[in-house]
């Protein structure tokens, strides 16, 4: 960690579907529970530095790095469609030019679903037991597993998950992908 017995602050993020209650107000119960779950004592493995987390901002996933993106490329414009593909999720967040939430939605799909999807369907064409999430993530970006050509299932996974990406945006009346 680099700080011994220092007190440190910390942010982290909820999926913005979590971060928002249905009305859009913040998910203060929630929020909380994240604060007393990341407030505390941290330490290496090795248990030879330490440090404590006194202060912890949570914040909505995509956020944070869009003003850093916004401020580093200095983006101009008047709305921004954010997307961003997590684990388990896909956030998508349209903010204003001064940084405001305008609306949002947060679908149950995302990179790790996708990987799920690939191996399954590549291991019944392949005959195989399972494969690692390495070879999946090579899988798809290459289109090749074990030497076999699997493009056409990593091409399908994709365009699965752009038109379920895409059903979202329209909803929220923004350009499609």
């Amino acid at each position: 960690v680099g700080v011994k017995h220092e007190s440190v602050s910390i942010a982290v993020t909820l999926p913005v579907g979590q971060f928002f209650n249905p009305d859009g107000s913040k998910n203060n119960e929630l929020i909380e529970k994240k604060i007393a779950n990341s407030k505390g004592y941290i330490a290496h493995l090795d248990r030879s530095e330490s440090a404590i987390i006194d202060t912890c901002y949570v914040l909505p996933e995509a956020v944070p790095a869009f003003v850093y993106a916004k401020e580093e490329l200095k983006l101009k414009g008047n709305r921004y469609l954010i997307v961003d593909i997590g684990g388990t999720t896909t956030d998508l967040v349209v903010i204003n030019n001064e940084n405001q939430i305008e609306k949002f939605e947060s679908l149950n799909i995302g990179a790790l679903k996708m990987l799920s999807q690939f191996s399954m369907m590549v291991s019944e064409k392949l005959q195989l037991s399972a494969l690692t999430d390495e070879i999946a993530i090579q899988g798809v970006l290459t289109g090749v597993v074990v030497g076999e050509d699997v493009s056409s299932i990593a091409k399908k996974v994709l365009k699965e998950f752009e038109l379920n990406v895409n059903e979202f945006v329209e909803r929220m009346g923004e350009l499609r992908l």
